[in-house]
């Protein structure tokens, strides 16, 4: 990957502001008066008989202001409607020695994170999953510890009616981070691993009213946006559902929505309550949408694993339409959509989900035929799941394909030993975003965001989705090429009374459906009449893009007469985001793309994939049902 260095030189400023920093006290109020700061965070740095605060607010020194030498590559902005919510999964924290902290990531090109995960017990209990990472990925770095109550104090949650309370640099935590880009952060409860109490805690008033507290609780003291559950899924056996379930998911719901109702009424803003959801026929089956739908703000559609090593022969992970060879019909994204809105779901709160991931076939050398179960050998270090950074340093020496019918790409090894990934690209998200797009669909879901993160900190598919929603006219065949032909709107001449005007007729490029209503050219020659040529102004979503295919329009201006060219009025495409906030994306070329990467070392032809620092897990993707 290529990168783009941007050399520096220092100002010294005096900024006349204050900030929150690490300062020294023999206590809080002695902290607060701004004497000495502690930056590292540790007593060490303080006077004798004093300890390092946390984030104190004081004035700011003055400081070194980096300026340019030169002006910012340009780049498309982030300029649509869209719901990108992605999940951080913090087990993936400690991966890549950390690469993928919240620090190194730009979450203004998503609309909401949902953390995973918090688990429940069938009491109603909720707590993390991690007492070590969760405090520090949601607050920030520890800094000390303290007694609950004192000011900034933070508290996790790491056991049923337990806490952990520390001082902690905030400005590092996911929750401060997501936040500061004006972005919502949900805890997500459950998952595949974790889904067995819900069952029964929903089954009991008492239990089922403890766990709606908890989430109200959960969102006051962890300074969360809304809820979204994970419950995988009601009334499936294996993870202790009953028939009773499709009921009791309505009452848990109605439980959770009446408890933050009412917090909003105390605070004045609102809350949502999403839920991962499934795409297999029999488990949508096990819900009742109508019901269902007048709880929850959005449906988060789990449109991946719809194949892997647990079938008898190699399929899609995420196709966006139909195998035909399937013999399980609508076992597709498409497939799940039409499922959900036929049984009454609303498709304006539907979200798709996007895998930032693959499923593997060891030994397998086509699509579609017999393999040897999970290729948890050359993919060793996802267990069998690749990321698709992982995918990305093997890809040189494996054999890309395209399935038409699935739109998506599988790649394979091609020596001796076989082996074969499906997974998503920049071509097959693009399509993905395409489909939702033209389908009027609420947004996506992603799992999960470290997955694109490259050693560079880019993040290509994500960065598809945003182009994809921002320039409609973007390409999926050819991504980074030429744009898709634009029809433009007529423009409109309005000439005041006894004007003689000239209507020249609009090349069919960009006439829509006016063959009828446009006249014949028609010339007339008045004698001593100045004509000057005005090239329109087109609107600014047409710009740049069509320049070469606009021709110039002929206006006769006679004396004493006024013309104006009104231009039609767009759809208004920008969020509530303001353009200062607007994030912007450097356009990759082929050699930044991930479609075209460098080759690495490969050891017997695969890639040496070792990394001694991530920290054992669990999988979370299930093996089948969804």
């Amino acid at each position: 990957m290529l990168r783009l260095l941007l050399f520096v030189v220092l100002v010294p400023m005096a900024s006349g502001k204050s900030a929150l920093q690490n300062m020294c006290g023999s206590d809080y109020s002695g902290a607060l008066a701004c004497g000495t700061a502690c930056p590292m965070g540790t007593n060490a740095e303080c006077p004798s008989g004093e300890t390092c605060f946390a984030e104190v607010d004081c004035p700011l020194p003055p400081t070194l202001s980096p300026k340019p030498t030169r002006s910012p590559v340009p780049g498309f902005k982030i300029n649509h409607d869209k719901q990108i919510v992605g999940y951080y999964a913090s087990w993936q924290w400690y991966d890549r020695s950390k690469l993928a902290k919240p620090s190194n990531m730009d979450f203004k090109k998503v609309t909401r994170v949902n953390y995973a995960f918090f688990q429940l017990d069938t009491e109603g209990n909720i707590w993390g999953t991690d007492e070590w990472a969760d405090p520090r990925l949601l607050f920030g770095d520890v800094t000390g510890e303290c007694q609950p109550g004192a000011p900034r104090c933070r508290c996790s949650w790491i056991e049923p009616h337990h806490k952990s309370c520390s001082y902690h640099l905030e400005s590092t935590g996911l929750i401060s981070l997501v936040h500061s880009a004006r972005r919502e952060i949900y805890p997500s409860i459950g998952g595949w691993t974790l889904s067995d109490p819900f069952s029964a805690m929903a089954a009991g008033a008492t239990s089922r009213r403890n766990f709606a507290r908890n989430c109200r609780n959960l969102i006051v003291e962890y300074n969360f946006d809304g809820i979204d559950l994970d419950w995988e899924y009601p009334g499936y056996a294996e993870h202790s559902g009953t028939p009773a379930d499709k009921g009791n998911f309505n009452l848990l719901l109605r439980d959770i929505s009446m408890e933050l109702d009412k917090l909003s009424q105390e605070t004045g803003r609102s809350y949502g309550l999403t839920a991962a959801l499934p795409c297999g026929p029999s488990n949508i089956g096990n819900i009742d949408i109508t019901t269902v739908a007048d709880y929850l703000t959005e449906f988060n559609l789990m449109t991946y694993d719809f194949h892997g090593a647990w079938d008898a022969t190699t399929g899609v992970n995420s196709p966006l339409y139909d195998q035909s060879d399937d013999p399980e019909q609508g076992w597709s994204v498409d497939g799940c959509v039409d499922n959900w809105i036929a049984r009454g779901a609303p498709q304006e709160r539907l979200n798709i989900g996007l895998g930032f991931y693959g499923r593997s076939f060891r030994e397998a050398k086509d699509m579609g035929v017999a393999h040897a179960g999970t290729d948890d050998m050359s993919w060793a270090i996802d267990e069998g799941s690749p990321q698709y950074f992982n995918i990305m340093e093997q890809i040189n020496s494996m054999s890309v394909q395209w399935d038409d019918e699935t739109q998506t790409p599988y790649a394979l090894f091609t020596d001796s030993k076989g082996g074969l990934v499906s997974y998503d690209n920049e071509r097959s998200i693009c399509l993905k975003t395409e489909y939702a797009d033209s389908r009027s669909l609420n947004g996506f879901i992603i799992w999960e965001l470290s997955g694109d993160v490259m050693e560079d900190l880019s993040t290509p598919l994500l960065d598809m989705v945003n182009r994809k929603l921002s320039e409609t006219d973007t390409n999926c065949a050819d991504p980074f090429g030429s744009k898709l032909e634009t029809q433009l709107p007529p423009i409109t001449t309005t000439v005041l009374p006894e004007a003689t005007t000239t209507t020249t007729e609009l090349p069919k490029t960009f006439k829509l459906n006016m063959d009828a209503e446009v006249p014949p050219t028609k010339t007339i020659i008045v004698p001593e009449i100045t004509t000057t040529t005005t090239e329109p102004e087109l609107p600014k979503t047409f710009k740049s893009k069509l320049e070469t295919e606009v021709p110039p329009a002929k206006t006769i201006i006679l004396p004493e007469i006024t013309t104006t060219t009104t231009e039609p009025e767009l759809p208004n495409m920008i969020t509530e985001e303001t353009a200062a906030s607007s994030s912007s994306v450097l356009p990759p070329s082929p050699s930044q793309s991930t479609l075209w990467t460098s080759s690495s070392t490969l050891v017997n032809g695969r890639q040496a994939v070792k990394r001694l620092n991530r920290a054992p897990i669990t999988p979370y993707r299930p093996p089948k049902d969804l």
